[in-house]
């Protein structure tokens, strides 16, 4: 089966490779987007509602989603290559590492990093599921 991901792809013109780097940033942009905002949203000092706070394991929650909805993004983005699960599983290596000896409101976490690998796991899996529903849905229609 087939599944098209084209709906979330910049189409026109050349193919990237010809393109040189305009053509990789359209190719990655929503991926390095939201790359950024969650380097931004995991190095920056945040001061959270009092409500958030109190919502048991909120920081394992936010690598969760984060790193869940990163890996959604890259595998629809790039037609769901198995291969690309590295990257987020290395980003929030590389943020906690950084976390750890760069920041001082900030602090590395084993635990945090295993919440980024369990949000990977699962961001992957709805990319492979959900568009074998969309397809078979459209097919239904």
């Amino acid at each position: 089966m087939v599944v098209n991901r084209s709906f979330l792809r910049v189409e026109g013109g050349e193919s990237p490779r010809k393109n040189g780097w305009v053509g990789w940033l359209r190719r990655w942009w929503m991926s390095l987007t939201s790359s950024s905002v969650i380097a931004m949203v995991s190095l920056y000092p945040l001061s959270l509602p009092e409500q958030v706070r109190e919502v048991p394991f909120y920081d394992k929650w936010g690598h969760f989603l984060m790193y869940g909805m990163l890996t959604l993004i890259i595998f629809w983005e790039h037609g769901g290559k198995v291969r690309l699960l590295l990257l987020p599983i290395l980003l929030g290596g590389l943020l906690e590492v950084l976390q750890a000896t760069c920041t001082t409101t900030r602090s590395g976490e084993w635990a945090d990093f295993l919440a980024d690998g369990v949000g990977v796991g699962v961001g992957a899996l709805l990319g492979w599921i959900l568009p074998h529903l969309l397809e078979k849905r459209r097919t239904i229609r």
